[in-house]
């Protein structure tokens, strides 16, 4: 037997069916056809002859202590709770920026595979992985560190969906996409493209060169050495101090996009640079840099500089990353809403088809006084001297208002006063009379 020959584990028609070791160069002959939907694993790691004579004994891999090997690494990204569109841009970001431009990866070293849920992004061994029995252990700590966004699949015995698989939770296949295709083309063309796959399939095809040199090896995390001077991947272009001026959108652009809010953080970033008078071609040259995604880059600029939109600090990008060092957290005035006649009017339709008393209320209802309305986002004060019983009057116009629901906050009296105050408004009571009721009292529910 070729002691050169790699071998992988393979589970055949479900994930739960492995134990089965073959010849890593035979791996295509066990791809059914298309019509056939079949569902295919093999190992993360290649093997020798060892692990075959190890399955051939145990039937199992699991307590495998041979030498394992990377002939290439798959990194996966699983779609979770994403909508498509929002997967489909996260591993564009993740491809073009991560890979291309922070880590300076080339591009005939990067394979990328839709899963038929998620993808698969396959790398030459640009890390320099060398054979060895604990060649997981050093894996495992380097890809985690370095892609720490990926779902951890490092371990000696994972399989992965091989390629060309059927994904029956999907009903599709697992194909290949270039670069160019994963930029260029929707998720509907993609999921067309993994409805079906070819009569014959040749995987030599897809077999990456490996690097001349390993450009990634300062990396590498060995678990008995703690690197002092560690490296660390470029997740963003831009190193930022935030300031205290809109610091929110500054900590946004010192950061990576977050999967699945990539497209609105651009938006609320390209409104805050065009407030500050960036011109547009910056903007753009800045989204082009942040997102690596040139189109989103262009239309969002494009838009932006177009139509002006603006948002304010209750927004939902904005308020996440509200800092208390910026100038506009106290008063949250940054930008605030601007509303034309035409939204005031339908607002005020809205108002009064809804009822006004059933958010506004009349002191005259209440009081011999002439009609006084106070309207919904009006802001009424109440001014006294010490003792003129200012207190006594809001209690007793809070208890009247019962069709209303009020918060009463009081920064003056304890809890029991102001209920038991209450109580004696709202059931014409003494303070005796309500103490003693509640004394006898068995069940809440009686009140």
């Amino acid at each position: 037997m070729d002691s050169k020959e790699k071998y992988v584990e393979i589970a055949s028609g479900h994930i739960t069916r492995r134990g089965t070791a073959v010849k890593k160069s035979l791996l295509s002959a066990y791809i059914d056809k298309k019509d056939a939907k079949h569902e295919l694993y093999h190992s993360w790691y290649s093997f020798d002859h060892e692990m075959a004579h190890y399955i051939k004994v145990n039937k199992t891999i699991v307590g495998f202590k041979g030498v394992h090997f990377v002939d290439s690494i798959v990194l996966d990204i699983d779609k979770k709770d994403l909508e498509d569109d929002a997967l489909l841009d996260y591993v564009r970001y993740f491809v073009n920026t991560e890979l291309l431009s922070d880590l300076a990866i080339q591009e005939e070293h990067i394979q990328v595979w839709f899963s038929g849920t998620g993808f698969h992004v396959e790398l030459a061994n640009v890390f320099g992985f060398t054979a060895s029995t604990t060649l997981p252990s050093l894996v495992r700590n380097t890809l985690e560190k370095v892609f720490p966004d990926c779902d951890s699949i490092y371990d000696g015995p994972r399989l992965i969906r091989a390629p060309f698989s059927y994904n029956k939770k999907s009903g599709l296949f697992k194909v290949p996409l270039t670069i160019s295709e994963l930029n260029d083309w929707d998720m509907m063309r993609i999921l067309a493209e993994a409805s079906s796959i070819p009569d014959k399939i040749d995987l030599s095809k897809y077999t990456m060169p490996q690097p001349s040199e390993h450009y990634l090896q300062q990396y590498l995390m060995f678990s008995s050495n703690v690197i002092k001077n560690e490296q660390s991947t470029k997740r963003s272009n831009f190193d930022i101090d935030p300031t205290s001026v809109v610091t929110c959108m500054q900590t946004v652009l010192s950061k990576p996009p977050v999967m699945g809010e990539r497209n609105d953080s651009m938006m609320r970033l390209a409104a805050w640079l065009r407030r500050s008078g960036v011109p547009k071609p910056i903007v753009y040259d800045t989204f082009n840099k942040w997102s690596g995604n040139s189109k989103e880059a262009k239309s969002t600029t494009d838009s932006e500089f177009e139509n002006g939109y603006n948002y304010w600090c209750d927004d939902q990008i904005m308020s996440k990353y509200c800092d208390p060092k910026c100038i506009h957290f106290k008063r949250k005035d940054y930008s605030l809403a601007i509303e034309d006649t035409k939204t005031l009017a339908n607002k005020f339709v809205d108002m009064m088809k809804d009822g006004v008393s059933k958010k506004a209320f009349n002191f005259a209802t209440y009081y011999n006084c002439p009609d006084f309305w106070v309207m919904p986002g009006e802001l009424v004060i109440l001014l006294g001297d010490t003792g003129m019983g200012k207190s006594t009057f809001l209690s007793n116009l809070t208890a009247m208002l019962k069709n209303h629901k009020i918060m009463y906050l009081s920064l003056e009296n304890s809890w029991h006063l102001t209920y038991g105050r209450f109580c004696q408004i709202v059931h014409s009571k003494t303070q005796d009379e309500i103490k003693n009721y509640h004394m006898e009292m068995d069940d809440v529910e009686d009140l």
